[in-house]
Order: C-alpha cells, then sequence, then structure tokens
C-alpha cells in the first residue's frame, strides 16, 4: 500500500543510525513529528536509555517554552494561541512541502527506471 521497497526501509534506517539521537530530540520540538518520531527509533533499535533521556529533553524543553510563555502573558494568553498558530501552520507547511517534494523525487526516479 504505501509502495515502499526493502531499500526504501533499509536507507530511512541508516539515514536514522546516522542522525537518530538527535532527531529524536529536535523532532520533539515539532508538532506532527513528535508523535511519530518514535516509529523509526525503533525500528533501528534505539538504546532505550537513550531514547527516554532525549524523549524527556526535548518534551522538557517545548512545555518550558509553552509554560514560560503562558506565565508571561498570563491574561495575554490568546496572543499566544495566535503565535502558535502560525508556529503550527509553518511547520505543517514545511512537512506538506517535504512530502510533496519526496514524493515528486520517488516517481520522477521510478519513471526513470522504466
Amino acid at each position: 500500500m504505501l509502495r515502499l521497497t526493502r531499500r526504501d526501509i533499509e536507507r530511512a534506517d541508516g539515514w536514522f543510525d546516522r542522525h537518530g539521537v538527535w532527531t529524536v530530540f529536535f523532532c520533539r520540538l515539532v508538532p506532527l513529528v513528535r508523535s511519530l518520531i518514535s516509529i523509526p527509533a525503533g525500528m533501528s533499535r534505539m538504546n532505550l536509555g537513550s531514547f527516554i533521556v532525549l524523549t524527556a529533553a526535548g518534551s522538557l524543553l517545548w512545555n518550558t517554552v509553552l509554560v514560560s510563555l503562558g506565565a508571561a502573558v498570563g491574561e495575554n494568553w490568546h496572543i499566544v494561541v495566535r503565535y502558535m498558530d502560525v508556529y503550527s501552520t509553518f511547520a505543517y507547511l514545511v512537512l506538506g512541502l517535504l512530502l510533496v517534494a519526496g514524493l515528486l523525487s520517488y516517481f520522477n526516479f521510478r519513471r526513470k527506471r522504466a
């Protein structure tokens, strides 16, 4: 259904093995992706202790920023919500563009192979 080949999975696994430690930390700061990063980490058999530490650190940073913003703005919380909407929209836009670029590259590669 996803049309992934064994080679695609091996390449993704290799990429995660090279960048996995930092990927887990930084992906905890990105909406949507923060929920999915556990899958490639598990596929790569990332050390559970490292995964927990980096997940906790990334989540702690993200939540500290949100709590600090909430405390700083107090009654003006609606301003933060507006900015978070912009951040989320930007993150989703970037992810969507990366997905489209990846799909175009994939189909272009397949067309050239045929």
